[in-house]
């Protein structure tokens, strides 16, 4: 992007978020740049074309803004998201504690990174701790996120035995991705990606009960989610090729691993905030919940999107999936998204207990 282009996108920028922190100072832009060169030929471009800035500011708050400019200097028109950082800071402390359970690690077949056991005395206080934390800058009032906590949640990073570390950095590489992904496919879908109609479609279950307008923009974020996880996948993959050395199945399995389980990880501690807030509730009566007027449950989104998952990992069809047909790729997927989940789960029940203990 040109440096008129950048200069233009600031200023548009700082008139919409005046306390934001200057670029110099706010880290998780530049980080999150850094991920979409990182893995791979498609997420690179987005990191060059879109004009990226987070910001912890109470008025954007949890949420993104998308839209395109024009330079005043050039006349280019290009692409932004500004984005709240607070979710992702929140995915980021949940996950690496999250690495914390694992302590035995296991060699697995076709050049692939797995690890197998798990703490039995897991979570203990301090990993509590840092839920309690991170769940309190989610919800907190400072316009500013602190450090509080990172001394010794970096203190527990620094002691994981190295499968898990390198595992758990690739997970949250791609659950960042996913929720940045997400909001950049609202403002390129990826059917107007090319000449002709291309990626994932969704739609909701017959009956609902949801209104026309409602039900068209919960396909929307359905379809986005699918579609951020396709082009995550495929990037990964070209990763896994060239870098890593593997074959082809090896590497579609070993992208599809981390990716489906960085975006359920992304979905999961959504929900759990979700769930913290208004409680659990069930697909019927979001539908015509004023809390969920344009995004479903992050439950639903998260079945949803492992029914996608299954149809981008096999290449076939959900109905295939309802009748079983696993095959080896997808059993290895399946097996690791659902090894992490069940991790978070025990984390999130376990921070349940504490609290009331506490309170």
């Amino acid at each position: 992007m040109k440096s008129c282009c950048v200069q233009a996108g600031e200023r548009f920028f700082a008139s919409n978020y005046p306390w934001a922190m200057p670029i110099e100072q706010e880290s998780l832009t530049a980080h999150l740049l850094n991920l979409c060169k990182k893995w791979g030929k498609i997420t690179s471009p987005f990191a060059e074309n879109f004009y990226v800035r987070s910001t912890s500011s109470l008025q954007l708050g949890v949420d993104a803004k998308t839209g395109s400019l024009k330079c005043d200097a050039c006349g280019d028109i290009f692409d932004f998201i500004f984005i709240g950082n607070r979710l992702f800071f929140f995915i980021w402390r949940i996950n690496w504690i999250c690495a914390t359970y694992w302590d035995t690690q296991d060699e697995s077949e076709g050049n692939q990174l797995s690890f197998v056991s798990g703490s039995f005395d897991w979570p203990r206080n301090e990993h509590l701790e840092q839920v309690r934390t991170a769940f309190d800058m989610y919800f907190g009032d400072d316009p500013f996120l602190g450090p509080e906590g990172l001394t010794e949640l970096n203190r527990q990073i620094s002691e994981l035995i190295l499968a898990p570390a390198i595992i758990h950095d690739y997970i949250i590489d791609f659950a960042e991705l996913f929720v940045l992904f997400h909001e950049i496919q609202h403002q390129i879908p990826m059917s107007q990606m090319g000449p002709k109609p291309s990626g994932v479609s969704v739609q909701l279950p017959n009956n609902l009960g949801c209104s026309s307008r409602r039900a068209n923009w919960w396909i929307a974020e359905l379809t986005h989610d699918a579609n951020s996880l396709y082009l995550l996948l495929l990037s990964a993959v070209s990763v896994f090729l060239d870098k890593f050395g593997m074959t082809p199945n090896d590497a579609k399995t070993q992208a599809a691993s981390l990716v489906c389980t960085g975006a359920d990880a992304a979905l999961h501690t959504l929900q759990s905030l979700e769930e913290l807030r208004y409680g659990k509730i069930d697909l019927e009566a979001a539908a015509t919940s004023s809390e969920f007027v344009r995004h479903p449950p992050s439950d639903f989104r998260r079945n949803a999107l492992s029914l996608a998952s299954y149809s981008l990992v096999t290449g076939k069809s959900t109905a295939s999936l309802l009748r079983r047909e696993f095959t080896d790729s997808w059993k290895t997927v399946a097996q690791n998204v659902a090894s992490h989940m069940q991790v978070r789960d025990r984390l999130f029940r376990g921070y349940d207990i504490w609290r009331q203990t506490e309170g």
